[in-house]
């Protein structure tokens, strides 16, 4: 009983009103405004501070809903868990990663394990902002940084890096540059502070633009000096579209992470998903030291 309210409570917050919870859950508002009186009356506490017109969350009600999601999605798992055969892998995986390293290593991890398992459903979103894996539902991140609290589980895939890069056609016009104060730059933001060796330097933004595959179009059109990953220009670098800058000294480097939540019973689709993106990347030449 306890964790099916709880599991109400977090449908509650998730739609905002007990109304649009009812209406998900094919339940009435009364039948869950009297599960969610019995949650807090179990509880000791207030977790939801309600007027006619509105409704939030107290700190109580905070903390709660944290452990909630996190005990629910656990429950879910274990059950789904059950249902699947041992050779077999079934169900969901979802997982969030950086859109450069999502396109060019994690979607082939996922597309190759789905080969391996047809009954395996892989959702893959691609962003480079933070994501809660308890708050939005997710079960792997892939992170620059480990960026891990202190319940999730930690497996290091390699290290990223970097590198100052800029056309031919614009050293041509401008020379090769030995310092980047005064530089055109690419950047994706409109003021930024670039490291070059133990310096940190505000750079002249040229042109801003907000992803690293359009900051790489415009490095290859001579608009200025880019700052990018390894993993868009190796080949641009070995067929000299790109000229590696400043003897190839790393702007931006950093480890790169798995992070999944720890728990006595981890999903087998979440084990082998990390697994095997940890065999790729050993081997995968944009990662030093993977």
């Amino acid at each position: 009983m306890v964790l099916d309210d709880m599991a109400l409570f977090a449908a509650v917050v998730r739609a905002g009103s007990f109304t649009a919870a009812g209406r998900a859950l094919g339940v009435t508002k009364q039948s869950v405004s009297k599960r969610i009186a019995r949650l807090e009356k179990a509880a000791g506490a207030q977790l939801l501070a309600r007027t006619t017109r509105s409704m939030r969350l107290t700190d109580a009600g905070e903390r709660f809903h944290r452990a909630s999601e996190d005990i629910v999605a656990r429950a879910d798992d274990a059950l789904r868990e059950l249902s699947e055969d041992t050779d077999e892998v079934r169900g969901t995986l979802r997982v969030t990663a950086p859109v450069v390293l999502g396109e060019s290593l994690v979607v082939d991890v996922a597309a190759g394990l789905r080969a391996v398992h047809p009954e395996l459903r892989i959702e893959l979103m691609l962003t480079d902002r933070f994501v809660n894996l308890v708050e939005e539902g997710f079960d792997v991140a892939v992170r620059l940084g480990q960026g891990a609290s202190k319940t999730d589980a930690v497996q290091r895939l390699g290290e990223a890096r970097q590198v100052y890069v800029a056309s031919p056609s614009f050293i041509s016009s401008h020379g090769e540059p030995e310092a980047l104060a005064g530089v055109p730059c690419i950047t994706r933001e409109n003021h930024e502070r670039w490291r070059l060796g133990t310096r940190h330097v505000a750079v002249a933004s040229a042109l801003c633009v907000n992803t690293f595959a359009a900051i790489r179009r415009a490095a290859l059109a001579g608009a200025g000096v880019a700052r990018l990953p390894t993993v868009l220009v190796d080949e641009d670098i070995r067929q000299r579209r790109l000229v590696l800058l400043f003897d190839g000294a790393p702007a931006v480097e950093g480890p790169v992470c798995a992070v999944w939540r720890e728990a006595a019973h981890v999903p087998h689709r979440v084990s082998l998903f990390v697994d095997e993106l940890e065999r790729r990347a050993r081997d995968w030449p944009p990662f030093v030291g993977g």
